[in-house]
């Protein structure tokens, strides 16, 4: 059974007003909870209070965490790790507080501990040259790390628009 939704970040294409009331319409129809995951369309390459305020306002946090039927979900705003030239206090306080929630995955107390964020962290292997898809090095190296560590199973991501299709 599902239990929730996800969207993996460009939940919007360029926040406009009638998008916006149509993106609230549709999934205000759904019968399970929908979980939005902030996205550089969302926010920007480069967010900025303006934007991460809008995106917040409309869409609720761009981090946080929840539980859902015995596992433990995280949810980041990654844009932060790619550009956070314009509100480095806010990507300070994501990754202290992801600290926080990695320690509580670390616990083990949940059947599982899943994290979802936009941009992958890499497309094929932790070993490729950073593009406009993943994490640059060593910063992936970092995460991978810390995930594994605190013992992330799975990790949810969009960003790469190439991968739809048969």
């Amino acid at each position: 059974a599902v239990v929730s939704t996800q969207s993996t970040g460009d939940a919007m294409l360029r926040v406009r007003d009638k998008q916006y009331k149509d993106f609230q319409k549709i999934f205000s129809e759904l019968e399970v909870p929908l979980v939005c995951v902030c996205g550089n369309h969302d926010v920007g390459n480069s967010p900025t209070e303006e934007t991460v305020t809008k995106y917040r306002s409309d869409f609720g946090d761009d981090w946080f965490s929840f539980v859902c039927n015995g596992v433990f979900c995280i949810v980041l705003n990654s844009q932060y790790y790619e550009d956070s030239t314009h509100v480095p206090e806010l990507a300070v306080e994501q990754e202290q507080w992801l600290d926080q929630q990695l320690e509580t995955a670390r616990s083990r107390k949940y059947k599982h501990s899943l994290l979802f964020q936009h941009i992958p962290l890499f497309l094929q292997n932790p070993d490729e040259e950073k593009v406009y898809y993943n994490y640059s090095q060593p910063l992936r190296e970092t995460m991978l790390k810390k995930f594994a560590d605190a013992g992330i199973s799975k990790i949810f991501c969009g960003h790469y628009h190439r991968n739809a299709g048969g």
